[in-house]
């Protein structure tokens, strides 16, 4: 489980730069790392995510839950720096919403 989470952090929160010089979308990059290998895509997910440098785990897990998961991400991936937004579930999706519009 805690691999999922670790996955879906990599590969859904952090931008990566294209070759074009603007930032890829989440579908350019869900479509390039689906034709790698696993061992190919994840060194292309931890090349973006150390170029990225940053992440922001928006989430409604518990006070007592959320603490316990991110010291795992944090200690395999020391290279990228987390901020943590925690809301109600509708106080998140208004957040990502509004994020996604701008």
């Amino acid at each position: 489980m805690l691999t999922l989470i670790i996955a879906t952090f990599i590969g859904c929160f952090i931008g990566f730069s294209s070759s074009a010089g603007h930032a890829a979308s989440a579908d350019e990059v869900v479509k390039k790392a689906a034709g790698l290998s696993g061992a190919q895509r994840k060194a292309f997910l931890e090349e973006g995510a150390k170029k990225e440098g940053e992440i922001v785990f928006y989430t409604s897990l518990s006070l007592t839950d959320y603490p316990k998961i991110m010291p795992h991400f944090e200690k395999r991936y020391p290279f990228v720096k987390t901020n943590t937004y925690r809301s109600t579930p509708s106080g998140v999706f208004t957040k990502v919403e509004t994020e996604a519009r701008a």
